[in-house]
């Protein structure tokens, strides 16, 4: 842990940031403040460094204990691309002058959070997903999402895509189109492809449908999407990991614990140890940087 001078205050920021939303805890003098600060996700993608900055004075700062922050352990999504992190790097640097930035994936922070110093395998499946092969230390293999667009199977932003496929082509039963026209609205077609090509955002636009699986379970549609999109995510980001089988596969995210059921019931049929279910990685990833500074 960073040492400090005097009687200067020592001020440990963590992050978890997701395609949606970013959870954040303070740690001052090795105590860990139980105020919860939670912001909208931030994603070096979608913003330039001025953006960032606003960003932070914006969301961020007004809910910290303590502005003066020593060192920030920051994890998103969107930072497998140096340049992401770079931009990151340099907007932090100046909202907290001189302090220590580690910024990494947040594909790592989901693996330090569930298996803490033990090897095992930690997924993501929120907004976005992705999946790595852990050491105990850092990510062996990375099986990181390729987007909303190409990727993210099971994901918040892919099961979205899969019911406003659905719902576009007439595809629903009449049970389920009226559950979404009640939810949602009678949503036209140019609302739909305004809100995901030409608005930003479009993962956590699609993501907000979700709802209406959670909504119908036991419906044959429902379940089908739910086991074909879980079972999906296996194929493409489990079962890459040669030893798959001898560890424990652990998920951090909303999807992967609202339908928890759903995916262990395919983790089982595929012969997979489930591992721990988190929320979020945030509690994890104090405590492992409590341990580990």
């Amino acid at each position: 842990m960073e040492s400090t001078s005097g009687n200067e205050t020592r001020n440990i920021l963590v992050a978890d940031s997701g395609g949606s939303k970013a959870a954040w805890k303070q740690i001052i003098d090795g105590k860990i403040i139980p105020k919860e600060i939670t912001t909208s996700g931030l994603n070096a993608f979608f913003l330039d460094e001025e953006g960032i900055c606003e960003w932070v004075k914006k969301e961020l700062l007004p809910q910290l204990e303590d502005q003066k922050v020593n060192r920030l352990y920051f994890y998103g999504s969107g930072l497998n691309y140096p340049d992401n992190i770079k931009k990151l790097k340099s907007a932090f640097s100046k909202i907290f002058p001189g302090a220590f930035l580690e910024i990494k994936t947040d594909t790592l922070g989901a693996a330090k959070s569930l298996c803490q110093k033990e090897r095992g395998i930690g997924c993501i499946i929120g907004t976005g997903s992705s999946a790595c092969l852990y050491d105990g230390n850092d990510i062996i293999e990375d099986r990181s999402g390729l987007g909303y667009a190409l990727g993210d199977e099971a994901s918040g932003s892919y099961f979205g895509k899969k019911i406003l496929r659905s719902y576009l082509y007439g595809q629903l039963s009449p049970k389920i189109r009226e559950s979404f026209i009640e939810m949602f609205g009678n949503l036209s077609r140019d609302d739909i492809l305004e809100a995901v090509y030409k608005k930003p955002f479009p993962s956590r636009f699609m993501a907000k449908f979700t709802t209406l699986l959670s909504a119908n379970r036991g419906d044959e549609f429902v379940e089908k999407t739910l086991e074909d999109g879980f079972e999906e995510f296996i194929n493409c980001s489990i079962k890459c990991f040669k030893d798959y089988k001898e560890l424990k596969v652990g998920f951090v995210g909303s999807i992967s614990l609202v339908f928890r059921d759903a995916l262990e019931k395919v983790l089982k049929k595929n012969g997979i140890q489930a591992g721990v279910f988190l929320q979020t990685p945030i509690d994890g990833l104090v405590k492992y940087h409590l341990e580990n500074s």
